[in-house]
């Protein structure tokens, strides 16, 4: 189940909220037809989330379109951006029809870093998948009841949501066609002047803080995208703080995304072993001497904090892992150094075959 690491504290003790916040949902009553108003739209760092400048300069992060370019060009759009409990843009899940094309779904991650670097992060839906989204949408951008007894209540690095929907102008399918003209002359070889409903967009921000149905249809649009997205199959979701995060990892990955994210479970490793007091890695991280290599490794690295890169998928038995290792002397000086390991799959894993380390420098 996805959680978005929040916790609520009351008077005298401390509930760790691991599930679903809009779990109280169902105890709740919609609170008629009305948009969401008068929300708490702050994230961690104090960004007002519900301005409309803060939407914009997310769209902006993204490289993605606003829903009132989306509906100009007619498309029909569903949309989730998410924000962790730190205030930080971590993925927006589109699944969008666009005039002349079938649904597709498509995944952006905050334009900065090595995520340029990647290919565009799509795929194309079916029929049902499609109905499901558009399903999950229906209720997202209403109010609910407000729940008596929370006076005094104070909540910590909530996730947030912005959700949004477009939908395209469509002939009406409640009305006829063509009714109306009785009794009028009509050429029969005229089109039938059809009746339009308006094409509308809609937008809520919910946090995890909170009661809302923005955050149940974020996390529902990120499963559906991670069922939908067989570039992101090899990844455990259990490897993440839930699947937006996994999206944006995958999004991130570079090459044969498949390989890569095989590859990048050896990268989990290789942090939880550098972070760890032992005097080297594991033996088993490495191919062939083993202990030899992990004893140079360990000598190359020590000392130093590690910050690796997405991985690359190079064929079906070989990956590349960069990474960059910051060394700070106790004082205000740093220097860096990259490193770059070079994968070999082994008995069905991928290990570290041969790994080098730049010339010392700097840090920026």
């Amino acid at each position: 189940m996805a959680t978005w690491g929040f916790a609520r504290i009351v008077v005298g003790f401390v509930v760790a909220a691991l599930a679903l916040p809009c779990a109280w949902a169902p105890l709740a009553a919609l609170q008629d037809d009305k948009p969401a108003t008068g929300r708490d739209c702050r994230d961690d760092s104090g960004t007002d989330r519900c301005s409309a400048e803060a939407r914009e300069r997310a769209h902006a992060r993204y490289a993605i379109a606003s829903p009132d370019e989306m509906l100009a060009e007619g498309a029909t759009v569903r949309r989730a951006l998410f924000v962790d409990g730190y205030g930080r843009d971590v993925a927006a899940v589109t699944f969008v029809r666009r005039r002349g094309a079938g649904p597709r779904v498509e995944i952006a991650v905050p334009q900065d870093g090595d995520a340029a670097e990647a290919a565009p992060l799509s795929a194309p839906i079916d029929d049902t998948t499609w109905s499901r989204v558009l399903r999950a949408s229906a209720y997202f951008d209403r109010t609910l009841v407000d729940r008596p007894g929370e006076d005094g209540v104070i909540c910590l690095h909530g996730w947030m949501a912005t959700g949004e929907g477009v939908d395209a102008p469509r002939v009406n399918q409640n009305v006829v066609a063509g009714t109306g003209s009785e009794g009028l002359a009509r050429d029969p070889s005229l089109p039938v002047q059809a009746p339009m409903t308006e094409g509308i967009t809609r937008t809520a921000t919910q946090s995890a803080c909170e009661d809302g149905l923005v955050l149940t249809y974020a996390f529902e649009l990120a499963r559906i995208a991670l069922a939908a997205l067989p570039q992101c199959a090899t990844l455990d979701v259990r490897d993440f703080r839930n699947e937006a995060t996994l999206l944006a990892a995958c999004a991130r990955l570079r090459g044969d995304r498949l390989v890569a994210g095989e590859a990048y479970a050896l990268g989990s490793r290789i942090q939880r072993a550098l972070a760890s007091d032992a005097a080297s890695p594991p033996a088993d991280l490495f191919v062939g001497l083993g202990p030899t290599r992990a004893k140079l490794f360990a000598e190359a690295t020590r000392g130093a904090s590690v910050y690796l890169d997405p991985p690359i998928g190079i064929d079906s038995d070989h990956a590349r892992i960069d990474a960059t290792l910051v060394f700070r002397d106790g004082g205000d000086t740093t220097r860096t150094e990259r490193l770059t390991l070079n994968l070999l799959r082994q008995t069905g894993r991928f290990v570290i075959d041969t790994f080098a380390v730049s010339d010392t420098r700097p840090a920026d």
